[in-house]
């Protein structure tokens, strides 16, 4: 919502139905002769180089205070019902004032409370309300000690109902209590060791060893230096600890990227290619420059230049760079010479050019004799716009989009992003394009088919099975047999049912086979999702989303398969056609990729982030559902029963005192959240707004990932507007 040119940080539906209602009363009301009071005690927080926040106590009027207008800079921005306002679009060195005037329901207004502070500066400070002119404050000089100073006599009192929460075998976080009324900054101690200063009420430890006790303590500062008592705790980390560590060796710079090459496409693009760094080198990023000048960089392992000169080599110089900011030697392709002749073609993609990384020889470059290749690259995926699809790029960057001005990734490195190893999805027999035959034998006696007795439930039941959300859930037994799940000799080995929603309505039905054995798996799953598309004549629209999705940083994807069916109801084998079998998202699923079985998945079945939905999602002290089917209507458990994180975030969503950005960055992960939105826009997929998709939580993490689910209505071409 932007008010006066401002960005108002409230991004909820009815913040402009507030705001609405406030601006309406402050016009067409009379004024009242008493005004509200100064908003007591404004003090503020910088949390980062761009983002702040500023509280305040609230105003008392002898009718009602209706909100506080915000000013910037002495630009009006907007009026709050709230005691805090956060911003992230401050700007590194700026200097800002920030006043806060309360409002009553007449339109009167209070004096204002300022309060001005550096953008990037992180610090805290409170502003008694002036006289006459705000008095100067300076804040304390504290020079951060290494280990626990003494305590000082009239400190604050000590951060209550200090815990941990353990992640992993070297990751723990602690969790304290603040004081409401202070504005408190915190020391965490480990092992009475400094590690960590904070104005927040939680800090990780990361890189701990394993199987190891340490002593915790959290001590308060306030704004005039004075020492709570420490507030401690112990933490073991799960495992065996390691009598004696490795040593540490910490590279003097980081490795040259490796077995670097270029692909010359056409007179004006090439892509340039090299190995990924081990895991050990921490590389971040890679930085690219083209005869000295900068192109752009990438965290991938590939870049496309689409600026270069025609009947020009090129120099390029592809320089690593690791967490610690060390740069790596360049690793240097090409010459930098020009090609008399050279600009009839280019060089061949198909000869792609070996340049040895910084041999001091000439890359002469092979002159196109058969026109140029039209820009498939070594990936066998056509690059359309300089993303490097056939690598786990985290954003490759095409340095010719803006005419060779750099170009940043979208993607900002963060520790909870979810990773996916793209090699899972060929493994177990999955295979890209393959079709594999699958054999049903329905095992049935006809008789009584109700809910409460489906013994008598035969396979044109389940195929009259044409409502889905009804109490009747019509299961067979077959016997079920793949290449992949050979004949074991008993009389029936699965069950078979019909699935989908609406399409159940048509002729051609889907299926969902599951497995009776929890231990005889086919391919490491359980359940067969056979999905006919009866909408979708060409049948690959899903099958493709998906098999593009896995070449996708921060967003794993769904294994699936071409399948032939042939189902046998007692008068021989009968051609059922092609599906698509969808790898379900459930235990399997978590099992399979190493994940822990007991994190969240959740289907939505209709899901609109509202106040309906969180009454809809209610749950007791246990975190389960009060009531399951209303619970299931918007949310669809398929593993956990604890459910307080989704529950938890949205009520705070919906808490209009707290700012989307503030839900955003606790409940999600930026990277997720952005390559799940460009795949639906890309892909063109309009069916995934209130359905048609898994929210995913781990155990021990509070935050939430989008997964997809559901593509076979992609790929249409976007209507024309009149």
């Amino acid at each position: 919502m932007n008010i006066f040119g401002h960005k108002l940080h409230r991004s909820k539906k009815h913040s402009s139905i507030v705001l609405t209602t406030l601006l309406t009363v402050l016009t067409f009301t009379p004024a009242h002769a008493q005004n509200p009071s100064q908003p007591g005690e404004l003090r503020f927080a910088v949390y980062s180089n761009s983002s702040a926040e500023i509280f305040w106590d609230r105003s008392t009027d002898n009718v009602s205070v209706v909100g506080y207008e915000i000013q910037v800079n002495s630009d009006v921005i907007g009026i709050l019902d709230a005691t805090s306002y956060y911003s992230r679009d401050y700007m590194l060195g700026d200097a800002y004032t920030l006043s806060v005037t309360a409002i009553d329901n007449e339109g009167n207004r209070s004096t204002p409370s300022s309060v001005s502070f550096i953008g990037g500066e992180r610090t805290a400070v409170i502003v008694e309300p002036p006289t006459t002119e705000p008095p100067t404050v300076e804040p304390p000089v504290v020079t951060p000690p290494t280990t626990m100073p003494p305590v000082a006599g009239d400190g604050p009192a000590a951060p209550g109902n200090l815990n941990a929460q353990v992640y992993s075998r070297t990751t723990f976080e602690l969790f304290w209590d603040r004081e409401q009324s202070e504005l408190l900054e915190y020391e965490v101690f480990i092992d009475s060791e400094l590690v960590d200063t904070t104005f927040g009420i939680s800090s990780t430890q990361r890189n701990l060893t394993a199987g190891t006790t340490y002593n915790a303590s959290v001590v308060a500062i306030d704004l005039l230096g004075n020492r709570s008592t420490p507030s401690t705790t112990t933490v073991t980390t799960p495992g065996e600890s390691a009598p004696t560590p490795p040593p540490v060796v910490t590279p003097t710079a980081a490795p040259m990227p490796a077995n670097a090459f270029y692909s010359i496409y056409s007179d004006t693009s090439a892509e340039l290619f090299w190995d990924r760094a081990p895991a050990s080198a921490s590389i971040i990023d890679n930085e690219i420059t083209r005869d000295g000048v900068l192109l752009g960089n990438t965290d991938g392992i590939s870049f496309m230049d689409r600026t270069r000169t025609v009947g020009f080599d090129h120099q390029y110089e592809i320089v690593a760079i690791n967490v610690d900011g060390e740069r790596s030697p360049a690793a240097i392709i090409g010459t930098g010479m020009f090609i008399d002749g050279a600009d009839d073609g280019g060089t061949d993609a198909g000869s792609t050019d070996e340049g040895t990384v910084d041999s001091g020889g000439t890359d002469s470059g092979v002159t196109d004799s058969g026109g140029t290749d039209s820009g498939a690259t070594d990936s066998g995926v056509t690059d359309s716009g300089g993303t490097d699809s056939g690598s786990t790029d985290g954003g490759s960057t095409d340095g010719g989009n803006t005419g060779g001005s750099p170009i940043v990734s979208a993607y900002t490195p963060d520790e909870s992003d979810i990773v996916d190893v793209e090699s899972f999805y060929d493994e177990d027999g999955y295979d890209t394009v393959d079709v594999i035959r699958v054999d049903v034998t329905t095992v049935t006696t006809p008789g009584v088919c109700t809910v409460d007795d489906l013994s008598g439930c035969t396979f044109e039941d389940v195929l009259a099975d044409i409502d889905g959300d009804d109490e009747l859930k019509v299961d067979i037994p077959i016997k079920v047999v793949t290449a992949d799940l050979p004949d074991d000799g008993s009389v029936s080995n699965a069950e078979l049912r019909q699935r989908g929603g609406s399409s159940r309505l048509f002729p051609q039905k889907s299926f969902r086979i599951k497995l009776d054995s929890k231990e005889v798996l086919w391919r490491n799953e359980r359940r067969l999702q056979l999905n006919k598309h009866p909408n979708e004549r060409a049948r690959i629209r899903n099958k493709l989303s998906f098999d593009l999705m896995r070449e996708l940083p921060h967003l794993p994807s769904l294994r699936t398969q071409f399948v032939n069916l042939w189902i046998d109801d007692g008068e021989g084998p009968v051609d059922y056609g092609l599906f698509t079998h969808v790898e379900f998202a459930g235990k399997e699923y978590l099992v399979n990729r190493g994940l822990n079985d007991d994190d969240r998945l959740y289907k939505i079945e209709f899901f609109e982030f509202s106040q309906g939905d969180l009454d809809n999602i209610q749950i007791d002290e246990n975190g389960e559902a009060v009531d399951q089917d209303r619970f299931e209507s918007r949310l669809d458990p398929k593993r956990g029963d604890d459910h307080t994180i989704v529950n938890q975030m949205l009520s705070d969503y919906v808490d209009p005192t707290i700012s989307f950005e503030a839900v955003f960055d606790k409940y999600f992960n930026k990277n997720n959240m952005l390559t799940w939105m460009a795949a639906n826009i890309l892909l063109y997929q309009t069916d995934a707004v209130t359905h048609n998709y898994y929210l995913y939580n781990p155990v021990g993490s509070e935050k939430l990932y989008f997964l997809p689910w559901d593509y076979d209505g992609t790929f249409h071409p976007e209507a024309e507007l009149e």
